[in-house]
C-alpha cells in the first residue's frame, strides 16, 4: 500500500536484512563488523549496533509484538537459535539448541509466543515457548527432511513441506 518513510542503508555492508519493525525500525546483519546485527529507526535514521555474539550473527527476525528478536549465532561450527530484546538487551544463546542456517530456520508464532525453529539436521520442527523458555518437539523423523513451513494465522498450527529419503 503506501510508503512508511525511508532509511539510507549502508552500502555494500549488508548481508542480511529482517524486515521492518512496527513501521519504526530495520534490522540488518552489518558484515563490515563481524556480522554483528544493527537496527535503524526509520524516524530519525540513527542506526545502532544489537548484538555481536559468537563468531557471527545471521537471519534477523522481529517478534510480530515487537517485543523480541531472533537470529543465528555461528560458533564453533554450529548454528545456534538466540533470542533478545528489540532493543538488544536481555541476551540470550542457546548453546544446546543447533538450527538449520537457512531463511526457513526459524518463525515466530503471530502471537508472538513461540519461535517455530528446524534442527540443523533438518530433522525436527521444534517450538521454543517465550513464556516458559522451555521446547519442545512437534516433528522429530529422521527419514523425513523439514523445508519451507508456516504458521496459521491464529497460531495454532503449522503446515510444513517434509521430503522422505528413497531407500
Amino acid at each position: 500500500g503506501r510508503e512508511l518513510g525511508g532509511a539510507q542503508l549502508p552500502v555494500g555492508t549488508i548481508n542480511e536484512y529482517g524486515g521492518v519493525l512496527k513501521n519504526e525500525a530495520l534490522i540488518w546483519v552489518n558484515v563490515k563488523y563481524r556480522r554483528r546485527l544493527e537496527r535503524q529507526s526509520l524516524t530519525t535514521g540513527a542506526t545502532t549496533p544489537l548484538a555481536v555474539s559468537g563468531e557471527s550473527n545471521d537471519s534477523p527476525i522481529w517478534s510480530p509484538d515487537g517485543k523480541s528478536v531472533a537470529f543465528v549465532v555461528r560458533e564453533r561450527g554450529q548454528h545456534l537459535l538466540a533470542i533478545m530484546n528489540t532493543d538488544g538487551t536481555n541476551r540470550r544463546v542457546f548453546p544446546d539448541l543447533n538450527v538449520r542456517a537457512d531463511s526457513w530456520w526459524a518463525r515466530w508464532s503471530p502471537d508472538s509466543r513461540y519461535l517455530g525453529y528446524i534442527t540443523a539436521d533438518a530433522h525436527q520442527l521444534r517450538l521454543y515457548d517465550q513464556s516458559t523458555r522451555t521446547t519442545k518437539s512437534l516433528v522429530a523423523d529422521t527419514s523425513i527432511r523439514i523445508g519451507q513451513w508456516i504458521w496459521r494465522a491464529d497460531s495454532k498450527s503449522i503446515s510444513t513441506v517434509a521430503t522422505r529419503r528413497q531407500s
